[in-house]
């Protein structure tokens, strides 16, 4: 319908003038924008902020993040699939059944977001800060996540498929990881204590 259309109009001309600003150089903002729905996928937003954006359906697939912003941005069904966010900020994000499959976010601060539903399989979350009672309520496949380095107490993955994973090096004190599915993961000089 004729609603849909302009929807659609509006994403893309929205998209063409991201493209324009990030070509200008310097440091665009973009907090507290509605970029919901936008295909950012594959562009390079290094530095740049997002606190306080709506990006509900965005797509920043096989973006580059480093070290972005995006405090207490709304990012429910956001695709980050393949992206690359060394030393992201996440805090304080509804990340509801956002896509972080096969992404890179080493160094990533999660701390106080909602990611209830999120996908991380094949994700790489080195030193991550993570909120325990945030990651109870992720997708529980996490077959192939590596998480080296990160912590997390009282960390929760009850339950959770870690076939593959990389735990090297975190540490989970208090930790439960009951019931989960450690096959071939590798948990060299991890804490695990409970």
């Amino acid at each position: 319908d004729g609603k849909l259309a302009s929807d659609v109009f509006e994403c893309e001309s929205t998209r063409r003038m991201v493209e324009i600003v990030l070509q200008k150089g310097g440091k665009p903002e973009f907090e507290s924008r509605k970029m919901q729905g936008l295909d950012l996928s594959s562009l390079t937003f290094d530095g740049i902020s997002f606190c306080n954006a709506s990006l509900v359906f965005a797509s920043f697939s096989r973006s580059k993040m480093n070290k972005c912003n995006l405090n207490k941005a709304d990012l429910r069904n956001t695709n980050f699939k393949g992206t690359i966010a060394n030393g992201a900020v996440l805090t304080n994000c509804n990340c509801t059944d956002a896509d972080f499959s096969g992404a890179d976010f080493s160094g990533v601060n999660l701390k106080g977001s909602v990611l209830q539903g999120a996908h991380f399989t094949g994700s790489i979350l080195r030193r991550a800060l993570v909120d325990p009672a945030s990651f109870k309520t992720v997708d529980k496949n996490l077959a192939k996540v590596d998480l080296s380095a990160a912590i997390a107490p009282s960390f929760s993955l009850e339950g959770a498929d870690l076939t593959g994973a990389i735990i090297e090096a975190s540490s989970f004190p208090g930790a439960t990881f009951s019931r989960c599915n450690l096959a071939s993961a590798s948990l060299q000089r991890a804490d695990l204590t409970g």
